[in-house]
């Protein structure tokens, strides 16, 4: 994965955009780098198959509408929004990691029917495991 980052001609861009938004919202940069690995292939034209998401950190149009964004396919745009989304996840879920990351693929409420039905793992485990591998790429 993290070849794909070395490839892109966005690289830079995204590298600085993900710093920024990540110290912004204090958010883990490495967390961001891990979901828009998965999400987006580091293409920041990445569009989503079954709900219209957008751009590298693939944002709902629910978020997109929510946060007031004008542009979400800018990078700088999108990742400030993804990483808005991961704080108000964070702050949700008590920073437990598997938590926002299911999260952010699902919907929060999902999560929560999950801990209400004292279900181990989530709809979306293959997911969260994947981006837990991405995590440990990028962690650094």
């Amino acid at each position: 994965t993290i070849t794909l980052l070395e490839n892109s001609p966005h690289r830079e861009e995204i590298e600085s955009a993900v710093a920024r938004a990540a110290k912004h919202y204090n958010v883990p940069s490495w967390l961001m780098m891990a979901l828009i690995a998965h999400e987006s292939l580091f293409d920041p034209n990445a569009e989503g198959w079954s709900d219209n998401e957008i751009g590298l950190m693939q944002l709902h149009p629910d978020n997109v509408e929510k946060f007031g964004m004008t542009n979400p396919w800018d990078i700088g745009e999108n990742t400030m929004g993804g990483a808005r989304l991961l704080r108000e996840l964070w702050d949700r879920f008590d920073g437990d990691l598997q938590k926002v990351i299911a999260a952010y693929n699902m919907w929060p409420r999902d999560v929560d029917r999950n801990i209400a039905a004292g279900r181990k793992g989530y709809s979306n485990q293959s997911y969260v495991d994947k981006i837990m591998e991405n995590v440990d790429e990028f962690r650094y």
